[in-house]
């Protein structure tokens, strides 16, 4: 059974026995980066399979509880990080493990992130309360800038970013040209340098107020933690 069949079977038998369903989805829902601070009321503009299908999987869970009146909370998580990050997070700290990364842009750019095991307290906080109707809720850690990301993940691993820097301007109109060329690698060149330049950053206040939630994990010791994890995993191989 393929995982759509899987989530379609879910939805349309065992959601009758359930009271409160909770929907872990992403902020991927809104688009690949923000344009200032978006809260749960901005329109949703998924783009590629992860970010449309968590925003499917939010649809029809909608659809469900307002048929049913099951109780629904979907949680809007950010980037996570933390020990066995395959994501952005991950790839950045081994691009600076390897001496693969350079500066593009300033570093000034706003990044929202949230440590694994900070997730999962949101989501015993909201299993563990009573709840009615349909809530959507944002979680995340306070922003930070690409360069406190970059210089905890590099301050953990005992490195330093190769020493020169492309201006954002430059980086930004190369990649549009590149983008142009019949090569599979350089077709999305552009959108992931727009994105690494971009802000991403989420209104948290609802949840917070809703459940009395603060992240316990500042961000480096998150980085740490994940930095920690991947020498030691690195040694063993």
């Amino acid at each position: 059974m393929s995982r759509k069949q899987k989530l379609s079977t879910f939805f349309t038998s065992d959601a009758a026995g359930v009271g409160h369903l909770i929907v872990i989805s992403s902020v991927s829902v809104y688009g690949p980066y923000t344009q200032g601070i978006y809260d749960e009321n901005t329109p949703c503009n998924p783009v590629g399979p992860y970010a449309v299908s968590k925003h499917n999987a939010e649809l029809r869970a909608i659809q469900i509880a307002r048929e049913s009146g099951m109780a629904l909370t979907i949680l809007r998580l950010a980037t996570l990080y933390g020990e066995g990050d395959p994501g952005n997070v991950g790839r950045l700290m081994r691009a600076l493990d390897r001496g693969r990364f350079f500066w593009i842009g300033d570093g000034s750019n706003r990044k929202s992130l949230l440590y694994k095991g900070d997730a999962a307290h949101a989501c015993m906080a909201v299993a563990e309360r009573h709840a009615s109707g349909i809530n959507i809720y944002n979680v995340s850690a306070p922003a930070c800038t690409m360069r406190d990301i970059v210089d905890g993940l590099a301050k953990a691993l005992g490195k330093k970013p190769l020493p020169f820097r492309i201006p954002a301007s430059i980086a930004m109109s190369a990649s549009k040209v590149l983008s142009w060329f019949p090569y599979k690698r350089l077709s999305g060149l552009h959108a992931t340098i727009q994105k690494w330049l971009a802000e991403d950053v989420y209104d948290t206040r609802r949840f917070e107020e809703a459940y009395g939630f603060q992240t316990k994990t500042s961000l480096e010791d998150g980085l740490k933690r994940e930095v920690d994890w991947y020498k030691k995993t690195s040694a063993e191989c």
